[in-house]
């Protein structure tokens, strides 16, 4: 998923790299293969290894051995990491057979001054920690309930850019969060993070499993917050745009040169979809950007833990490939294809879904 966000006050960018709609094709491959040492060549054990965005992964065996079943044919990127090594991302195109993937990884050296420092915790790092998890996690009533479990892994350095302070973070392992709003544990591989000034920028790579619910109860809720998370999202919009619902879902659409004033309202939404020979994708394409509405809900301010009166607004803008293919479940086959600007980038990570998710109305 990406997205690309800006108010007069702030711009967020949010990159994940390619993942396809998980749940688009009937067609199933398999990924196997062997993870080992560069150096040695030696089989590298309890390496971890998962398809971003999704909920497939595996541990490799004694003999570095891993395997991913059922997986829909198309292009995934695939982790692998382990600890004291440096981790390593691919992008592999599934077909309807076994893919086999050779995978070596680098020993990650690590200086004992770094250890020092990435270890140290002080009130210094706390604020910091404080700043990571207010933008990480997202403005959104989710957050309350999303638990980052091993914070010890992220190491802050500030520093001035363009006259203006900023803070970027990395992580020596895997950045575990608990999301118990939606009821899932989140593996990330964080490769990069920074805010400062106008500009807040991360590149992650998720893992989800299911939370066990205490009760049916809280599976039932669970059911609920998830599409309730899925409503008003980027995914559903195009979702209505494949299938002709956007306005009966309760979007507005309008074309405009700017983020302010007022555009070219969109009647026929046929219109923004260039004639494809393509089966289960859609194309996109549009000029300067694209006035979004939600109207069936308002904007949350997390400082007041209250819904505003503002509608639900964002932006969207053409950025690499034009036009832009995307999945009939609204998943951007290049997710860097389109940026997001205004609502959408607010919501953080505590509002993600794993591509397998199905909302409940399709």
């Amino acid at each position: 998923m990406a997205s690309y966000f800006c108010t007069s006050t702030l711009t967020i960018v949010l990159l994940f790299l390619y993942s396809v709609g998980f749940s688009q094709s009937a067609y199933k491959g398999i990924v196997a293969g062997k993870i080992t040492e560069i150096k040695t060549n030696k089989p590298i054990e309890f390496a971890n290894v998962y398809v971003a965005n999704t909920m497939s992964g595996c541990i490799t065996d004694k003999g570095g051995l891993f395997i991913i079943k059922n997986l829909p044919v198309g292009k995934h990127t695939i982790v692998f990491s382990c600890v004291g090594y440096l981790p390593h991302t691919l992008l592999v195109n599934i077909v309807a057979d076994t893919t086999r993937l050779n995978i070596q990884l680098v020993i990650e050296e690590v200086s004992l001054n770094e250890v020092v420092v990435s270890s140290k915790v002080d009130k210094k790092w706390k604020k910091q920690l404080e700043k990571f998890k207010k933008y990480f996690l997202g403005n959104n009533p989710n957050t309350e309930y999303c638990t980052i479990l091993n914070s010890y892994v992220l190491d802050f350095v500030e520093e001035k850019k363009d006259n203006k302070k900023t803070l970027k973070a990395k992580a020596s392992g895997l950045l575990q969060v608990e999301n118990r709003a939606l009821g899932y544990k989140i593996t990330f591989l964080l490769q990069d993070f920074e805010v400062g000034g106008s500009m807040f920028l991360y590149l992650a790579q998720p893992k989800y499993e299911f939370l066990t619910p205490k009760d049916k109860k809280e599976e039932i809720k669970w059911e609920k917050a998830r599409f309730e998370a899925y409503k008003g999202s980027l995914r559903h919009f195009l979702h209505t745009v494949a299938t002709d619902t956007t306005q009966k879902a309760g979007f507005t659409v309008s074309k405009n040169e700017n983020m302010y004033g007022e555009g070219k309202m969109v009647k026929n939404y046929t219109d923004l979809c260039p004639p494809s020979e393509m089966v289960d994708k859609k194309l996109i394409l549009f000029d300067n950007y694209l006035k979004v509405v939600y109207k069936k809900e308002s904007t949350y301010d997390i400082s007041t833990d209250k819904y505003t009166d503002n509608l639900q607004t964002s932006w969207l803008k053409m950025n690499q490939t034009k036009p832009a293919t995307f999945y009939l479940n609204g998943y951007l086959e290049n997710p860097l294809s389109i940026l997001q600007y205004g609502y959408w980038s607010f919501l953080g990570v505590a509002t993600e879904l794993p591509l397998e998710y199905v909302p409940i109305s399709e």
